[in-house]
């Protein structure tokens, strides 16, 4: 059967019994602005590039299979930091001022990792019908339990925008528009994943550790967090405003950073993190900018970081 070309949509239909309002898409193009992304069509946004490809569309008409306009980045006022998988080259780099880095942290969006997603749906677990695969480029929808054993291909990795070009860190295709790359293939076969899982993650123990009241100030949820690289530094973005520096603390470890923060108005904002790769602690700082404070991770060891944190 074919496939609708509508953004949002690519589910497979009977032209025979295409109907008015079987399709749900999104006729404008995406947007990706301070670690959100969405559609300029519609108001919602989400942080997780999965969670983006799963955004419902918001106009309903005929399944299609015509090609669709291009939509570039540039055309949603976007703006893509390609520097941050350049290779690192042989001449050592200076690194970015500190206005350099503040401009590019807040109007680059960057690549997030997919969350991890457990290696199928529990056996006996009820899933309802037009459930869509929740694995990066796998479009199936849950119809019966023949779909539970169907084999799922989709894409493990992260998605990568560098000089233009588009694709996935776990293959080699890279392609030039955005639409190209919501058509590429998956590079690994597994099984489907339906349902939505709520595991808990050493991430999400840390939140509710760290969530807790103390005789500082009254404690919040982790904190917002983004980041980008250069070939010598990684550099994350803590969204916390205001932040009273002589009443909080940044640790840095080789292979870790810790973060106990007081903004003015006395709430706490604790948060902890392992990095990908080893640091150099003994040169990574911690500035304080208003509106954030700006980590700067010193490479140890030079290399490209897929993501900021181990999966």
């Amino acid at each position: 059967m074919p496939v609708c070309t509508h953004r949002g949509c690519g589910m497979e239909y009977d032209p025979s019994i295409n109907k008015e309002g079987d399709c749900s898409y999104h006729p404008g193009g995406p947007i990706f602005h301070e670690g959100l992304k969405g559609w300029s069509c519609c108001k919602k946004r989400v942080a997780g590039f999965d969670e983006f490809l799963n955004l419902p569309g918001c106009t309903t008409g005929y399944h299609t299979t015509e090609s669709q306009k291009e939509v570039k980045f540039s055309d949603t006022k976007t703006i893509v930091d390609d520097t941050q998988f350049a290779p690192a080259p042989v001449e050592k780099i200076k690194v970015p001022s500190v206005e350099e880095r503040r401009t590019v942290s807040e109007t680059t969006p960057l690549p997030v990792k997919p969350a991890g997603l457990p290696e199928a749906d529990p056996p006996n677990a009820v899933i309802p019908p037009g459930s869509k695969c929740k694995r990066s480029a796998c479009n199936v929808v849950y119809q019966s339990d023949c779909d539970r054993t169907s084999k799922c291909v989709h894409h493990p990795g992260a998605p990568i925008f560098h000089e233009g070009s588009k694709g996935w860190s776990c293959c080699s295709r890279k392609v030039l528009e955005f639409s190209e790359f919501l058509r590429i293939g998956g590079c690994k076969v597994g099984k489907h994943v339906f349902l939505t899982q709520s595991t808990p993650s050493a991430s999400r123990n840390n939140q509710v550790t760290d969530g807790r009241a103390n005789d500082r100030g009254s404690a919040t949820p982790t904190p917002r967090k983004d980041w980008y690289q250069t070939p010598t530094a990684v550099i994350v973005s803590i969204f916390v405003k205001k932040t009273v520096k002589s009443k909080s603390q940044v640790t840095f470890e080789e292979n870790s950073v810790n973060l106990d923060l007081e903004d003015a108005t006395g709430q706490r904002h604790k948060c902890s993190f392992k990095t990908f790769f080893p640091v150099a602690k003994d040169d990574c700082r911690a500035e304080y900018l208003g509106a954030k404070v700006e980590l700067t991770l010193q490479k140890a060891n030079g290399k490209t970081w897929p993501s900021l944190e181990p999966a």
